[in-house]
């Protein structure tokens, strides 16, 4: 197999991590709308998971490591201000939680009658 010239292979990078970070919030948003708990939270892992290597190849691969010291300042950021909103309106954050952990598993099929809840 021939090595992708260096020209092509930051745009093959820039198109598969776009492509890799509309899947992850598709998979999110069809949680969301289909009320599975599981798409939600595998949809959030990939969705993490993509923009760490996208990182990761920015700052370590090609040696652009303001890109590390700019990214770890907006997580510090972004936790802060998680924890301020977390604070302000804790009971209404604390009321969604558990509607989102009490959604239950979707019938696969529309003849499904199997009861999940008596497992």
């Amino acid at each position: 197999m021939t090595p992708m010239p260096f020209a092509v292979r930051p745009l093959a990078l820039r198109v598969l991590g776009a492509a890799l970070v509309a899947l992850a919030v598709l998979g999110v948003l069809a949680g969301v709308f289909l009320r599975i708990r599981s798409f939600v939270i595998v949809g959030f892992t990939s969705l993490a998971l993509v923009i760490v290597s996208l990182i990761y190849y920015a700052g370590i691969d090609q040696q652009h490591t303001w890109v590390l010291g700019v990214s770890l300042l907006l997580l510090g950021i972004a936790i802060f201000a998680f924890f301020m909103v977390f604070e302000k309106k804790k009971p209404q954050i604390l009321e969604t939680f558990e509607r989102f952990w009490s959604w239950q598993r979707r019938d696969i099929l529309p003849g499904d009658k199997l009861d999940v809840t008596k497992r």
